[in-house]
């Protein structure tokens, strides 16, 4: 009786489920007009660990750094998107954005919380 139950519950949600996306994929473009494809790909990036800090004072990554951070954006210098990555790796891939051109800047977060100036801004190609 209680596999009957659940039964009809996960039936019941799954056609609501169809009655709430159906409609997304029905749609037409608005004006009837031909619906934008966007093709999406992947954003590599890969980097050197730093040896030393901006005053130039010895830098321990292994004892000091927490994370690096990738900003990245489709405008050189606005960089809208942000991405967080554990200390150990030195690459990053942001998966399946739109296909495009993108600049990119990557900085050293250390345990105190304190965040580096940005590296060289890197123009980067991400084909579908």
């Amino acid at each position: 009786m209680s596999f009957l139950r659940i039964y009809k519950f996960s039936r019941l949600v799954y056609l609501l489920a169809l009655i709430l996306i159906f409609p997304l994929f029905s749609c037409s473009g608005g004006d009837g007009g031909p619906a934008t494809v966007t093709s999406f790909g992947d954003l590599n990036l890969s980097w050197i660990a730093p040896d030393q800090r901006e005053d130039g004072t010895e830098f321990y990554p292994s004892l000091e750094l927490a994370e690096y951070r990738v900003y990245y954006g489709s405008e050189p210098g606005d960089y809208q998107n942000q991405v967080d990555i554990i200390y150990g790796f030195t690459d990053a891939q942001v998966a399946s954005i739109p296909a495009g051109i993108y600049y990119a800047v990557v900085t050293a977060v250390d345990k105190q919380g304190r965040e580096s100036l940005y590296s060289e801004e890197v123009k980067v190609a991400v084909a579908q």
